[in-house]
């Protein structure tokens, strides 16, 4: 059935800096022709929609919902290059529900007080949440939105050499230091590359110095 021309006007104004005219039509299963006429006999003067604005549309849109659970308007507002109310209406006009940090519960901690708090290496997230009165998954969140890692890596990779561990600098996963092959020339006594890591990139060079021969 096709639909009334109230709707489709107020389908068009809705869309109007966001879509053309065909991806309208397309929208409400109408042909374009249709959908200009609409507009026209109702006033209504439509905007011209480029594929750059779309693109640009489409990569801030893509930025709010990644970070409206995770940032305040302004931190999302300097990632854009626009101002907090811009992104509040962005966000109202693609209806992005977004957090409200104004009353979260660490709001009166500094970032430097919460970063001396979260780098304490003998205390797990869930005993320092337990000091602040929050939860951990809220300690969390704070952490995230303020940029806040726990650990260095210096640091983190203490704390795995103490275990008996240590991350493979291409692979990036952890293993035991019985995976690693002594080497002198780095800091920790132990090669950068885990032993499988090692052995692909051995053949790999093999077999470029083998092509260069040929």
């Amino acid at each position: 059935m096709r639909p009334d021309n109230a709707t489709i006007l107020a389908t068009i104004k809705a869309h109007t800096t966001t879509k053309t005219y065909a991806e309208i039509g397309a929208l409400l299963g109408v042909a374009r022709k249709l959908v200009v006429r609409v507009g026209r006999q109702a006033g209504f003067r439509k905007l011209y929609v480029s594929k750059e604005l779309r693109a640009k549309q489409a990569r801030q849109r893509e930025v709010i919902r990644s970070h409206a659970s995770t940032h305040t308007l302004k931190e999302i507002g300097r990632m854009l290059g626009v101002t907090d109310e811009r992104v509040r209406q962005l966000c109202e006009k693609w209806q992005i529900e977004r957090r409200n940090f104004m009353y979260s519960p660490l709001r009166w901690v500094s970032r430097l007080q919460l970063r001396k708090l979260a780098r304490q290496p003998d205390r797990t997230l869930v005993e320092i949440a337990a000091e602040v009165c929050v939860s951990a998954e809220t300690l969390r969140s704070e952490l995230r939105r303020r940029g806040i890692e726990r650990f260095t890596k210096r640091e983190r990779d203490a704390r795995l050499l103490k275990m008996g561990m240590r991350v493979c600098g291409h692979c990036r996963r952890t293993k035991p230091m019985n995976q690693f092959t002594r080497d002198a020339g780095h800091s920790s006594g132990y090669s950068n590359r885990c032993l499988e890591c090692g052995r692909a990139y051995i053949n790999a060079r093999r077999e470029r110095e083998a092509k260069a021969k040929r």
